[in-house]
This record gives C-alpha cells, structure tokens and sequence, in this order.
C-alpha cells in the first residue's frame, strides 16, 4: 500500500510539473505576442507619421527601437544556431 501511495505522490508531482511548464509556456507565447502587437503599433504609428508629415520622428524611433529590443530579447523570439 505504501508503494501505492508513493507512486501517486509521484505522479501527482510530475503532473503538477507539467502543468507549470504548461502555464509558462503559455504566459510566454502571451508576453510575446503583446509586445508584438505593441511593435507593429508603434511602426504603423512611425510609418503614418513618416508619410503624413514627411519627417522623420526621433522620439517616436526611440520608442520603436526599445519595443522591437524588448521583442527581441523575449523567450519567444527564434534563436538561431550558429554556424559551424
């Protein structure tokens, strides 16, 4: 019986395991696509502002260089292997 119980303590932990693992891989793909969805704001926003007033906005540059950064170094972004 005690070997019964043990097990299920087990499997109980790997489940619990899992569905972390679970939940952080989706509050992961989440992060990204937020901070996707706020890229792709901010350069509709640069690109209007480029066309529209034919200059370029400096602040607004600095906005979207730090959003794409911040895309960039989040856990959904392709890493690419290196070369041999």
């Amino acid at each position: 019986m005690e070997l019964f119980r043990q097990v299920a303590r087990e499997n109980n932990a790997v489940v619990t395991r899992q569905a972390i693992a679970k939940r952080e891989a989706q509050i992961a793909r989440t992060q990204f696509c937020a901070k996707a969805n706020r890229f792709v704001e901010l350069w509709m926003d640069f690109a209007n502002h480029l066309n529209d007033k034919q200059m370029f906005d400096a602040k607004l540059a600095k906005k979207l260089a730090k959003a794409f950064h911040e895309l960039e170094t989040s856990d959904g972004w392709p890493v690419r292997e290196p070369e041999k």
